[in-house]
């Protein structure tokens, strides 16, 4: 590598998209020193994503974030699914049980402004890395500024957030694994004169594809479908096309903001981490756009990693720990590739009479037993994620517990032992494990020893809640759960936060500014 001097930084993010805004936000929340760069000169001016669902929206209440992010939005009310004139079935949106927050349309660069906004440290836009050294003992990577100076950074770790085309990925020998599907497609933001209503998601199928329509904040619909054959340069009529194709006399395209063309992916990486390199967002998975769940995936691996990282970090948990990122998120970057892969079928394989019964079959049962309001809508919303099978999740409980460890941790309003009332996602939004139960008088002790990264916050039982009249749940950071056992078995506690977790004693004792940001009791 060039010989420049060298700068150490504890954390270098690389990419200022979606994923290493949220990578560094959360981080600092930690109150962690990072470095956040990207070649790019600012924000995306397109926005192909375009929905943040309840999961996503959490993480960004623990940042202060969800409300601006929700009025600079619009409420996704229902999805409706029609071939041609036909409406096949109608889907509420905007009722997904078990959560504070619903389902909001929101441009993809309007999500990156808010967190850039929020950010304690300066985005350095227009920065590209130029070299990488991952193989030694520390990552070095050559930046060269908007000046044209260069400068060696030797950090920590390095966490590549730069997108499907990931040099990182590339410099650290990972492989991405998958498929691209044999189609083109067009993407855009129209002007557009219709009747289709506001706060809905219109799919219309045709015999050898789609029309995807959706209006954004600010007046502009969000178009998209297949095209056959590649397209060089797509404009408002390729928009248009698609509108007579499948949904003719709905709209009509008067101009655009902008519109591209793009092929989809469906690609995973073997592994989310080597050595001191870790890989989120479409660094490291890519899938279709079916369902929404690109952006809002990438933003659950920042959260995942972010709190990791920084126990490493800071030294209260050793290094293993960031293991358990990979073993954690690849399995729901595995489940969501099989989700949009079934939705992507029924979007554009549905090409025979017969396979397009099958759709129309499918839709009509979902529409009239309400099972993607109940069972789907869910699992979209990222609520039913599950960590079970990780080796970070500890004691037992029965299978459809809701306190159950490895699922997130039910969001209801608790009462405190001092009697005052929280819901308990807010209640848990600390920078250290939160320890919940109604018998805490065991617990005093364990939680002073690793006071840096153990609260014991005691509550009264009750509702989905019952079982901590006897039992404790350790909550982790980023909201789920990791231990459940009895409150009175402090040495199996102490065995989980000591093996799985790799927690060592509370030290340093200083803790870092911006951390901890719960209210103590």
């Amino acid at each position: 590598m060039t010989t420049n001097p060298v700068t150490h930084i504890p954390v270098l993010v690389i990419g200022a998209g979606p994923t290493g805004l949220a990578t560094a936000a959360l981080l600092r929340r930690h109150g962690v020193e990072v470095r956040l760069v990207d070649r790019a000169i600012g924000t995306s001016v397109q926005s192909k994503a375009n929905l943040l669902w309840c999961r996503t929206l959490e993480v960004l209440d623990e940042l202060g974030l969800a409300t601006a992010a929700q009025e600079a939005g619009d409420p996704l009310v229902e999805g409706r699914y029609s071939a041609g004139a036909k409406r096949l079935a109608t889907v509420r949106t905007n009722a997904v049980p078990g959560t504070r927050f619903q389902p909001t349309i929101v441009q993809q660069n309007t999500t990156e402004r808010i967190l850039a906004g929020a950010l304690d440290v300066p985005v350095e836009w227009g920065t590209e890395a130029l070299e990488f050294a991952v193989d030694g003992e520390r990552p070095e990577v050559l930046l060269r500024r908007p000046d044209g100076g260069t400068e060696r950074v030797r950090a920590e770790y390095l966490v590549a957030c730069d997108g499907m085309r990931s040099r990182v990925r590339a410099a650290a020998g990972v492989e991405f694994e998958g498929e691209a599907i044999d189609e083109d497609f067009v993407l855009g933001d129209a002007e557009v004169s219709t009747d289709l209503e506001r706060n809905t998601a219109y799919q219309f199928f045709g015999t050898d594809g789609f029309l995807i329509a959706s209006q954004l904040p600010g007046g502009l619909w969000r178009l998209a479908g297949p095209v056959g054959k590649p397209v060089e340069s797509p404009g408002p009529a390729d928009l248009q096309h698609l509108v007579d194709k499948y949904a003719p006399g709905t709209i009509t395209v008067t101009g655009a903001a902008w519109v591209d063309s793009f092929r989809i992916s469906q690609r995973v990486s073997p592994g989310f981490q080597r050595g001191r390199v870790l890989l989120a967002g479409d660094a490291v998975h890519v899938h279709s756009p079916a369902a929404g769940q690109g952006l809002n995936s990438s933003i659950q691996d920042a959260h995942n990693l972010a709190w990791k990282l920084a126990f490493v970090v800071r030294g209260l948990a050793g290094p293993r720990l960031l293991e358990t990122y990979g073993h954690e998120r690849k399995e729901v970057a595995e489940a969501i590739r099989r989700v949009t892969r079934m939705q992507a079928k029924m979007w554009f394989m549905a090409r025979t009479p017969l396979a397009r019964l099958r759709r129309t079959a499918m839709l009509r049962l979902l529409d009239r037993t309400g099972a993607f309001e109940r069972k789907l809508l869910p699992r979209l919303a990222q609520l039913t994620i599950d960590y079970a099978s990780s080796p970070l999740t500890g004691g037992a409980a029965p299978r459809k517990d809701p306190l159950r460890p490895g699922l997130r941790l039910p969001d209801v309003e608790v009462t405190l032992a001092d009697g005052d009332r929280a819901w308990t996602l807010a209640l848990c939004a600390d920078t250290r494990l939160t320890l919940l139960t109604a018998a805490p008088g065991a617990l005093d002790a364990l939680a002073a020893r690793y006071s840096a990264a153990v609260v014991l916050r005691p509550v009264v039982a009750g509702g989905p809640l019952a079982p901590l009249a006897t039992d404790v749940v350790a909550v982790r950071p980023d909201g789920h759960v990791g231990y459940r056992g009895p409150a009175t078995d402090v040495a199996a506690l102490e065995r989980w936060l000591t093996g799985p977790l790799a927690l060592t004693a509370s030290i340093p004792t200083s803790i870092p500014a911006g951390a901890h940001d719960a209210t103590d009791h």
